[in-house]
């Protein structure tokens, strides 16, 4: 779809609305009460969603029960120009994309471009964060760059997940789930008070069990089951009216498999031309129907996390104090037949173990008794700190003597202060600044990779090399990064009537750099440079017809800078000439828009409708993404050519072509729902 035009659509369909309602004056008493209605924190303080001057999809227990949401994928079709999906390589980690954005990666060395938080605590990498819905009682679903209340930053949005808390009653439930295929699940959790209105507790457990729907060609066992075991308890203590505190821990257990596929390669890539002769004959995967796949070693994956989040609230009177403390330790332990067949090509093991620790402090005003400007101030100012340490060594039974391992380590922190004020310049019209400066510093090393002849087998991973062996052997490749950067955000909103309000909103956001997970020398170990974006919208969010009517809608227009993705380049050290690594050489602009309606035209009957238009393309785009060409006149209409030693080229080419990943031009979701 051509920018301009739907620039212009979004332009006259806000402004065709905006004109349509500010006719309408139903006063909120008038109104009743036919939807959910969400509490948010997007800005810091508590308030509705439907009040909130953002873009966000807020669903609350009910509406989550509703739309028979399992797991975090299950918000992606209900939010606008949103999708969530399971990684391919990890069943446990979530792969998210807002307003044509994201990316696909299980490394923890990269940043999230669509950060995740839970009970106010940010996940810094996508494993186990495809969060079960059991036990949570909201969502935030916040389209465009978050980049001041947030936690850390996020280059084009965030999900914000808060679980259900105690709250001094006694009260219980559980479900169970069962299927075909082996699916067993249960559900259950329980609160009670331990002292009367000082102290109550709740529990929450997921069992969830599930042989899969694939089968194995080779062994003729069942693939891709599910095996997680997950245990939730947090404490409430209330000891004064001036103070609250929630402690939360959690524990997983995941044993699964990994996702079914099989494989499709064209007849000149490597694992043809490999074993298209003798003794194999390769001829490609049999077409024995599409649940059925060839895994000639393990494919598995193995998670244990445990973590702990501590929030505390102290009313000081004019001011509340909150502490937000968390810590989460990972340990994963996967095997990978990346080939996808039952030949002997391409069998891995990976052993991760990762930590974070954040805290963050924020002191928020309440001026509603004071007089003059006081009274239509609102400030909150905060301190944030994280850090984190990874460790992870792949084994690689078929590559060296005939077998190798690599290693990494990477240890980084997190420094930012940040402030927002809300200012009601009169009873309609607010201004909302926030400003946020973040320092970021990592330290890398690596070890790119130890023979170790014929020890590692991939039908065990007891013989493959355990971190703490990795860990002691030298190391080749370091790197560090030093990053600061200020992102700030402006806004204002106007309330037309009691029931309508339109906004603008500039916010600026970045995500940043990063080291070469699979480097192999020091021209791809990086960093790479911090990816940036600043994004502008407009929205109105409307309740018509006595509260029967809801009709949000928002135009934005994003832009990105700085964008890394793995490419082509000239490596002397390399046998080859050449490497493959990220490097920052994209531009992109996304131009849309999110219609959002919920109706009640009798009472009992819901219709719910979302709308995604968007229009995502490369600015800049100019690398080589499909290595050494053999080639008598090389030519580039953007860039470099750089021969190597075996006479080919790299030539760097125009990719602006290129679609986004995961950026439909337009998303719907509708749906009806009756009670009687």
């Amino acid at each position: 779809m051509n920018k301009h035009k739907i620039l212009r659509t979004c332009t006259l369909l806000l402004g065709a609305f905006v004109c349509g309602i500010s006719t309408s004056q139903a006063t909120a008493e008038e109104a009743a009460t036919f939807m959910e209605e969400v509490i948010v924190s997007a800005r810091y303080r508590e308030e509705t969603a439907q009040n909130s001057p953002t873009s966000i999809t807020a669903l609350g227990k009910m509406t989550l029960k509703e739309i028979t949401a399992q797991d975090l994928r299950d918000v992606g079709p209900i939010s606008p120009n949103v999708r969530v999906q399971v990684n391919t390589f990890a069943p446990n980690s979530s792969t998210i994309h807002m307003r044509g954005m994201g990316q696909l990666t299980i490394e923890s060395t990269n940043e999230l471009r669509n950060g995740v938080s839970i009970d106010g605590v940010y996940i810094s990498r996508p494993v186990a964060t495809l969060i079960d819905f059991y036990d949570v009682d909201t969502v935030e679903v916040l389209r465009g760059p978050q980049g001041t209340t947030f936690g850390k930053n996020s280059l084009s949005g965030g999900i914000a997940i808060n679980t259900t808390r105690p709250d001094g009653t006694l009260d219980y439930g559980a479900e169970v789930n069962a299927g075909n295929y082996g699916r067993m699940d249960f559900r259950g959790a329980v609160q009670f008070p331990i002292i009367e209105d000082t102290l109550s507790a709740r529990i929450s457990v997921l069992a969830q069990n599930y042989d899969g729907h694939f089968k194995n060609r080779v062994t003729g066992d069942d693939f891709n089951g599910e095996d997680v075991d997950t245990v939730r308890g947090s404490i409430l203590w209330t000891p004064t009216d001036d103070f609250d505190l929630t402690l939360i821990g959690t524990w997983l257990k995941e044993r699964s498999d990994a996702p079914g596929g099989d494989d499709d390669s064209d007849p000149g890539q490597l694992i043809n031309l490999f074993f298209g002769g003798a003794p194999f004959f390769w001829a490609g995967e049999p077409d024995d129907g599409p649940f059925t796949v060839g895994r000639d070693a393990l494919d598995f994956y193995n998670t244990d996390q445990k973590g702990a989040t501590l929030i505390m609230n102290w009313d000081l009177g004019d001011y509340t104090l909150t502490s937000i403390t968390g810590w989460m330790e990972t340990d994963d332990l996967a095997a990978a037949d990346f080939d996808q067949t039952e030949l002997p090509f391409f069998p891995t093991f990976r052993d991760q173990v990762h930590d974070q620790f954040s805290q963050e402090l924020r002191l928020q005003s309440d001026f509603s008794g004071k007089d003059g400007m006081l009274k239509d101030l609102e400030v909150v100012l905060g301190l944030f700190y994280f850090e984190q340490e990874h460790e992870i060594t792949q084994s690689f039974p078929t590559l060296g003597n005939p077998s190798s391992a690599d290693y990494s380590h990477q240890e980084g922190d997190s420094n930012a202060i940040f402030g927002q004020i809300i200012y009601a310049i009169n009873d309609d019209l607010n201004l909302t600044l926030g400003v946020r400066y973040t320092d970021e510093q990592k330290d890398y090393e690596r070890n790119p990779g130890t023979l170790w002849g014929t020890r590692i087998n991939s039908k065990d991973p007891g013989t493959r090399p355990p971190l703490r062996e990795m860990a002691a052997l030298p190391k080749t490749l370091f790197g560090d990064l030093n990053s600061s950067r200020t992102t700030t955000k402006f806004g204002l909103d106007y309330h037309i009537n009691d029931n309508t309000m339109a906004f603008v909103t500039f916010a600026e956001g970045f995500k940043a750099g990063e080291f070469g997970a699979r480097a192999s020398s020091a021209q791809t170990v990086g960093p790479t440079a911090d990816e940036t974006s600043e994004s502008w919208e407009i929205g109105v969010k409307s309740d018509l017809m006595n509260g029967r009517l809801r009709v949000n809608a928002t135009a934005f227009h994003t832009s990105y800078d700085q964008l890394a993705f793995e490419v082509f380049f000239p490596s002397p050290n390399n046998p080859t000439g050449q490497e493959t690594a990220s490097q920052n050489i994209g531009e992109a602009t996304t131009i849309g828009l999110e219609l959002e309606v919920t109706a009640v035209p009798i009472d009992g009957l819901t219709l719910h409708g979302a709308l995604g238009l968007l229009d995502a393309e490369y600015d800049e785009f100019c690398a080589d993404l499909n290595g050494p060409s053999a080639t008598d006149n090389p030519s580039s209409s953007c860039g470099l050519i750089v021969p190597l030693p075996d006479g080919t080229f790299l030539i760097d080419e125009d990719h602006t072509d290129l679609e986004l990943s995961r950026a439909p031009e337009r998303q719907i979701y509708l749906s009806a729902q009756y009670e009687w």
